[in-house]
Parts: structure tokens; sequence; C-alpha cells
């Protein structure tokens, strides 16, 4: 039986989370300009953060993720705006 140390764990860690964290680093300083106001539909938040629309909706819906419906209660169409992304990003995602 293999048993791994702390120092292996940190280390693997930070191999996988090394590009993710430059993309969205990258990404933090590009939207720093005026278009943080920028509403992004939950589509594009999604690409923006590399993933699901679903995973979007739930963050929405589970107080993670601010965004602004436009839509009715009965067939939402949300909008979230940049700024809102990267705070999430900042609250939610760990890494190091």
């Amino acid at each position: 039986m293999f048993s791994f140390t702390p120092e292996f764990y940190n280390e693997l860690a930070s191999r996988l989370l090394e590009p993710l964290i430059k993309r969205f680093e990258a990404a933090a300083k590009a939207s720093k300009a005026a278009t943080d106001t920028e509403p992004l539909t939950v589509k594009e938040a999604a690409k923006w953060l590399k993933s699901c629309e679903k995973t979007v909706l739930m963050k929405i819906n589970n107080g993670q993720l601010r965004a602004s419906n436009n839509g009715t209660p009965e067939r939402p169409k949300y909008l979230v705006m940049k700024s809102d992304l990267i705070k999430y990003f900042n609250a939610y995602v760990v890494y190091k």
C-alpha cells in the first residue's frame, strides 16, 4: 500500500492548478478595463469560466454567483457582470 506525504499532495495540487491560476489571473487583468460592468449571459459566463451552463445556473441559484434576472420567475434570463465573475473566482476557487 502506498502512503503519500502532504508534500506530494501540495506538489500535485500546484502542478494541476498552475495553468488554471494563470488563466484566471490573465482574465482578471484583462477585465480590469472598462468592461468590468459588461453584462454576460449565462452561456457567455459559462464559456468565460470554462464550465457548463448548468453549473453557472447552480452557482446563481445557490447564491455563490450574483446575477440579475431579466426574464420572468417562470422563465428566468440571468445576466452576470464580469466583475461578479472575478469576485466569485476569488471567493470560491481555492488555490495554493
